[in-house]
C-alpha cells in the first residue's frame, strides 16, 4: 500500500469517527421522470438496443429523478446515483438519515455494510491452490456489490 493510500484511508476514518456518518443506499418510490430514449441514449446505443430487441422505453433505463437528487444532496454527499436500482448511495449522519426517511419520494434507506479492500494481490497463480485463492477472492468481491 502505498503512503498516499495509508493517509487516505487514515484521513477517511478519521472523518468518518469525527462527524459519525456512514454510508447509505436510499432507494426512491418511483422514477418520477419524463424520459426520451431518443435525447438520452448514443445514437449508437439505440441501434445496439433495435437490433437486440430491447425497448426504448424501459423504465429501468429512466434517470433517476433529479429533483430526488437535489433534496437529498442538499443534506448530504450524494456518491453515486443507480438508475437500475432507483436508489442514491450517500454519505450521511444518522440524524439526517432519519430526516431522509420522512420524505415521501424515500421508499426505503439501508446501511451499507461494505467494508475497504485492496484490489491487487501480491500472489503469482500457478497451481490449483492458488486458483482457489483467487476464487475465494472473487466470491468475496462480488458479495460486497
Amino acid at each position: 500500500m502505498t503512503l498516499r493510500a495509508v493517509y487516505l484511508v487514515f484521513f477517511t476514518s478519521i472523518s468518518t469517527v469525527i462527524h459519525a456518518q456512514d454510508k447509505y443506499w436510499i432507494e426512491f418510490t418511483h422514477k418520477g421522470t419524463e424520459f426520451n430514449p431518443y435525447e438520452y441514449f448514443d445514437i449508437k446505443a439505440i441501434e445496439r438496443r433495435v437490433c437486440q430487441g430491447i425497448d426504448l422505453h424501459d423504465s429501468t433505463d429512466y434517470p433517476v429523478n433529479s429533483s430526488f437528487l437535489d433534496s437529498i444532496s442538499a443534506r448530504c454527499e450524494v456518491i453515486y446515483a443507480s438508475r437500475w436500482l432507483n436508489a442514491a448511495y450517500v454519505i450521511a449522519s444518522k440524524e439526517v438519515i432519519e430526516d431522509l426517511k420522512t420524505f415521501g419520494f424515500v421508499k426505503n434507506v439501508i446501511k451499507s455494510e461494505s467494508e475497504l479492500l485492496l484490489a491487487s494481490l501480491p500472489y503469482n497463480f500457478s497451481d490449483d491452490d492458488d486458483i482457489e485463492k483467487l476464487q475465494t477472492l472473487a466470491r468475496r468481491q462480488i458479495s460486497l456489490m
